[in-house]
Formats: C-alpha cells, structure tokens, sequence
C-alpha cells in the first residue's frame, strides 16, 4: 500500500528530548514547526509547509527527505540550518526567508 499522508491542521511544537517519526508519505505541517531538540526522524517521506505565513524554529539543524514550502512565507529561525537529502520545492504562493541574528 502507499504511505499514509497526515495533515496537521495547526502548529507542530514536539517536547525537547522527545522523539517523533514521520510518516514515509506527506506530512503537511499548517502553521508553525517547533523542534528543540530531540529525534526527528525524516524517514522516506515529505514534509510539506503550507498553510499561512509560518516560522520553522529548530534547536540549530534539521535533516528532512524532501520539503515542500507551498503557501505563504516561511521564517527559518535565526542560526537554523534546514537540510534536505532528497528534493526541495517552492510551490505556489510560497515563500521562504532567513532570520537574521541582530548583533549584541
């Protein structure tokens, strides 16, 4: 059979040290992406960042097999690097921007 898709319909915000694994369909995140620091387990799947504008906030990296930023502009949290080991998409009215860290 195809792997599930799972829709969030609102912000991912996942515990510090917890674990999550993602589906090896579509993960489609509509809001806000928090990680702290854990296990994010990407698997063979896509996560899709849709929805309105959104920022996507992890402890310092994240690894994702393929990203989709579709709808709305996404904020990469300051410092935040974001990689992908498979295929990256800007759909539609999507939009992706960097933080910038002010100096102190």
């Amino acid at each position: 059979g195809r792997p599930a898709a799972v829709p969030l319909a609102g912000p991912f915000n996942r515990a510090p040290g917890g674990t999550f694994t993602s589906t090896g369909g579509t993960f489609s995140v509509s809001c806000n992406f928090t990680d702290p620091g854990g296990s994010f387990n990407a698997g063979s799947g896509t996560v899709s960042f849709g929805g309105a504008a959104a920022t996507i906030d992890v402890a310092a990296s994240e690894s994702f097999n393929n990203m989709i930023f579709a709808a709305g502009t996404k904020t990469i949290g300051a410092g935040d690097v974001l990689t992908a080991t498979g295929s990256v998409a800007l759909t539609g009215a999507g939009r992706l921007e960097a933080a910038r860290t002010q100096p102190g």
